[in-house]
């Protein structure tokens, strides 16, 4: 063995050319396959760092996703799938300190919430356990980034927070190796409390949809049998309360990592991932050619070998030993490269990943490179050995000369092949690269159904700073309109009002709708419910939503006479084919009847990618709300406003900011991640492009090398140089075309099962794949067009003296 890894190296230090090309191309490919993978890892492989987190499962409810406090409670009790189940909701609250007031990122959870998931405590002790929700006893566990925050210490003793006008006990602080990082309410919450602690939850009304569930599976239970239990004891509470449960509820059951990670994330992540491969394996078809190459000039130096007694085992171990020689050093460069990705990723602020910082090269993601590296080790040896090692022992060492046509036919046919898959799988990353472009030009230049351009968004708290336990109509109505009084105001602004919610965004109201066509639906949950809206005069004229029939709403509007406006969709849905104009609707948030007064566009709710549901706008003075989204219509550039708006309104005592933000800011937001991915499927598609285009021409310049005695004879005998280049063109374009088609079935397929991640975008989009194939075809053929025209340039009697 010490003789063969000998005379691999004296075979490398004999060739330092191809040596350090080939270490520098497995380099980048392993490097960046590395740091992708470390990433992954981080992010989604990764266990949670709770105890036996492959137990732990969310549980919503399709179609609403939210569900109640008794239904997690009788979930539980109806089934034997669960050791425990928990419950939590998101949580604002208005926190005070000697910097000022602000908001707190918390989080509502019941009182067995840290025991069922497993989450260990560096100080203090767990919440009371009473059993009853409704108990508070104003306890709170804050995390241990923000117990540092705070100062940090080892110490409970008189450690208070102060949040909503109530002041709160520290017991406990969260071990660092229990921090909470993940997508919707698990995502980095800095204090705990139980949900006893909001008056406004509504925790034991059964009708009050504002929790998720967190289970904790039985040993041997599968998911599969779990969410059949759940299933069946969903039946029975829609049998035992019909007022509260439709049919159509199913409960889904999720993996916790799953759930934390995001279904957007993951997918994403894994799609790069795959990308990576394909990167390292163009990159290897790359290396295969050169070897390919190299082993034609060997053949003489094979056969000598053979001669002297040498079987092909030891010119295969020779191989081995080379290639892996090359792709050890290309790994160990390779992994100083991908530190450098991995510590560059870290830091990523463009897109939010859950657990991105501890991405590191850890024991598995090395593990991960070692085995990546034995493996192009061995595909740069077998094919080829495949082709190198069946010497025509007169022919090789009488020749001795790497343009015998003959000897190397086959491994120009295997060339072929690799440089076909090469412009394969380039093609399938070059129309992944432009699905992502695609989707996200769609997603941001669709119509919305309002105006985001020159829009300013201020998300507020009403409540002021004297502790109440309910809300003052009149008290909140007069803070609200001295706030936009104050914003009107303001130079550079043309129109104020606000809402209980932004545009992009979605009120959910599933109980008490009813309209004039159904009044018997009053008394049932509705599927069908629309989102409400609470408005002040002058909203849809400040967004820019166009009003299609009637009226928008105005200052005698004030909360006696009921009136509401719906949106295109709720009007269809019901009263189809009809003015809805005078109908009337019942809503909860009103426990009234109200004359529907006017109809407007549809806008998009809750994100850019997804469609506009029904919508019922009410006037803001029929229900005042405490959490009111002021919208600000400038003149200029808004983001030149945001620091003059929040202070505008942070001036007023009975105004809380929670953050002012644009609208083509918070729109940014919604596609970072699919914009993050549209960036890196855009650089791996122009590396492969570049890769299989570098492939193609070092094939050709290699072929038209060992055929110059016969594109001399051609010449010689009256062939025009034009012939010549076309010859060629004729026969490559033939392998071009067979691997553009097999990679365009690879990007049909790629299309498929990524086609959640495109919006609006089919995976046999013809333009996608119109553009691809034209992307990577031209180039492809104008690698074969150079060396051709170059090999026509010559001159056949030089050339035939010199054979």
């Amino acid at each position: 063995m010490f003789g063969i890894c000998r005379s691999a190296y004296r075979q490398l230090r004999r060739s330092p050319g191809f040596a350090i090309t080939a270490t520098l191309i497995l380099a980048i490919g392993i490097g960046v396959t590395t740091a992708m993978y470390s990433v992954l890892y981080a992010v989604i492989l990764q266990p949670l760092p709770f105890v036996q987190p492959d137990r732990l499962v969310a549980i919503s409810a399709k179609p609403w996703d939210w569900v109640s406090f008794p239904t997690i409670q009788d979930w539980q009790q109806r089934s034997h799938a669960f050791r425990s189940m928990a419950a939590v909701t998101n949580w604002s609250p208005r926190i005070e300190s000697s910097d000022g007031a602000g908001r707190a990122n918390a989080i509502l959870v019941s009182q067995n919430f840290l025991s069922t998931i497993g989450a260990s405590l560096a100080l203090g002790h767990n919440f009371t356990q009473t059993g009853h929700v409704a108990d508070c006893f104003n306890e709170a566990i804050v995390s241990d980034a923000y117990w540092q925050r705070m100062g940090g210490g080892t110490s409970l003793a008189g450690r208070m927070l102060r949040l909503d006008h109530q002041t709160y006990a520290i017991i406990g602080v969260l071990a660092a190796s229990s921090a909470f990082e993940g997508a919707n309410e698990l995502d980095e919450p800095s204090i705990f409390t139980p949900i006893g602690c909001d008056p406004a939850i509504q925790a034991e009304n059964r009708g009050s949809s504002s929790f998720r569930a967190i289970g904790r599976l039985q040993p041997g239970v599968s998911l599969r049998e779990a969410t059949a239990e759940i299933a069946a004891a969903q039946v029975q509470l829609a049998r035992d309360y019909p007022r509260y449960y439709p049919s159509g509820i199913s409960p889904i059951l999720t993996p916790l990592a799953d759930y934390m990670s995001g279904s957007g994330t993951r997918a994403a992540l894994f799609a790069t991932m795959a990308a990576c491969g394909m990167l390292l394996l163009i990159s290897c078809s790359n290396l295969a050619n050169l070897l390919l190459a190299r082993n034609t000039r060997r053949r003489a130096e094979f056969a000598l070998r053979v001669t002297l007694g040498a079987t092909a085992r030891h010119l295969l171990s020779q191989m081995l030993a080379e290639n892996l020689a090359v792709s050890v050093a290309g790994a160990a460069i390779g992994i100083v490269f991908s530190a450098v990705l991995v510590r560059l990723a870290s830091h990523v602020t463009v897109v939010h990943l859950a657990r991105l910082a501890e991405a590191r090269l850890n024991l598995p993601v090395l593990a991960f490179t070692a085995f990546v590296t034995v493996v192009v080790a061995v595909l740069l040896t077998l094919l080829p050995a495949s082709r190198g090692l069946r010497p025509d022992l007169l022919a090789d060492l009488s020749s001795g000369s790497a343009r015998c046509s003959s000897a190397s036919g086959g491994m120009r046919s295997a060339g072929r092949l690799l440089v076909a898959l090469q412009l394969a799988m380039a093609l399938v990353l070059v129309a992944s690269a432009g699905w992502m472009v695609s989707s996200v030009l769609l997603l941001l230049h669709q119509p919305l159904g309002f105006e985001p351009d020159h829009l300013l968004i201020a998300s507020t708290d009403l409540r002021g700073p004297v502790p109440s336990a309910t809300i003052e109509p009149a008290k909140t109505l007069a803070v609200l309109h001295q706030a936009l009084d104050d914003l009107r105001a303001l130079p550079g602004v043309s129109e104020v009002a606000a809402a209980n919610d932004k545009p992009l965004g979605g009120r959910v109201n599933r109980y008490g709708f009813c309209s004039d066509l159904h009044p018997d639906a009053c008394n049932h949950p509705n599927l069908e419910a629309p989102d409400v809206f609470l408005v002040t005069p002058g909203y849809f004229h400040t967004v820019g939503q166009e009003l299609m029939r009637g009226r928008a709403f105005n200052g005698a509007d004030d909360g006696r006479n009921h009136v509401a406006i719906v949106n295109r969709a709720l009007a269809a849905q019901q009263w189809p084919g009809k003015n809805p104009i005078g109908h009337r609707i019942y809503s909860g948030d009103l426990h009234a009847w109200a004359t529907v007064v006017g109809e407007v566009s549809d806008v998009h709710s809750y994100s850019l990618d997804r469609e506009a549901v029904p919508n019922l706008y009410l006037p803001e003075a029929d229900a005042p709300d405490t959490s009111m989204t002021i919208m600000v219509r400038t003149e200029g550039d808004p983001n030149l406003m945001d620091e003059t708006v929040g202070r505008i309104l942070r001036r007023d005592s009975g105004v809380s900011v929670r953050y002012v933000e644009s609208m083509p800011e918070l729109m940014a937001h919604q596609v970072a991640l699919r914009r993050f991915s549209m960036w890196v499927a855009t650089a791996f598609g122009f590396l492969a492009l570049g890769l299989a285009i570098l492939g193609t021409y070092g094939l050709i310049a290699y072929e038209v090398s060992i055929r110059e005695r016969e594109i001399g004879i051609r010449l010689a005998l009256g062939s025009s140089r034009p012939a010549i280049v076309g010859l060629l063109l004729r026969q490559e374009s033939r392998w071009i075309l067979a691997g553009m088609a097999t990679g365009l079935l690879g990007a049909v397929a790629a299309g498929f099962l990524l086609r959640a991640e495109f919006y609006h975008t089919g995976a046999a989009s013809l333009p996608v794949l119109t553009g691809s194939l034209l992307l990577l075809a031209l180039p492809a053929l104008a690698a074969v067009a150079i060396p051709g025209r170059r090999a026509s340039l010559l001159d056949p009697a030089v050339t035939l003296r010199r054979e």
